[in-house]
């Protein structure tokens, strides 16, 4: 594992597997699906589709499935959003990569003090930062999906 270089165990692992899993869950299942149900069940039925295809991937790890329809749910209603698939894409390789990372520096972070194990709740600098990414992609989406309403509108008036 460390023998490999970190950069190929992102690409291969984080950002592939988001491209090809987003192209097919959120392009192709989620636009066929919004043809034959309203958006909140395609979202729902594709999500449900996302985790299982987790847990199966995973060796039948059951304990993947609520996880991985939840961010299943997140993404599809960041894709129909933004009425992008590259949106979710980057979203689902950010979340791909940090957990790859954990896993790389988990000797490193342990070192550190950031292990887990030995507490009831995550370390407080590990909360601090999933609040601040969450903070920063609430600002994004807004800002974005603002800057989508003004040219809709601008759109309307000609």
């Amino acid at each position: 594992w460390r023998a490999v270089p970190l950069v190929l165990i992102l690409v291969s692992l984080a950002v592939a597997p988001a491209v090809f899993e987003e192209l097919f869950f959120r392009g192709f299942m989620l636009s066929a699906l919004r043809r034959r149900m309203n958006d909140a069940m395609a979202i729902f039925v594709a999500a449900i589709f996302f985790g299982m295809f987790h847990v199966l991937t995973s060796s039948g790890a059951p304990e993947r499935f609520l996880p991985s329809m939840f961010l299943g749910i997140i993404l599809g209603w960041v894709c129909l959003r933004s009425k992008s698939v590259l949106t979710s894409m980057v979203m689902h390789g950010c979340n791909n990569g940090l957990l790859l990372l954990v896993v790389y520096f988990q000797d490193d972070l342990l070192a550190k003090g950031w292990g887990i194990e030995e507490q009831t709740h995550l370390p407080v600098q590990w909360l601090t930062a999933a609040w601040v990414g969450v903070a920063v992609a609430v600002l994004m989406f807004f800002i974005g999906g603002r800057k989508l309403r003004v040219k809709e509108g601008m759109q309307a008036q000609k």
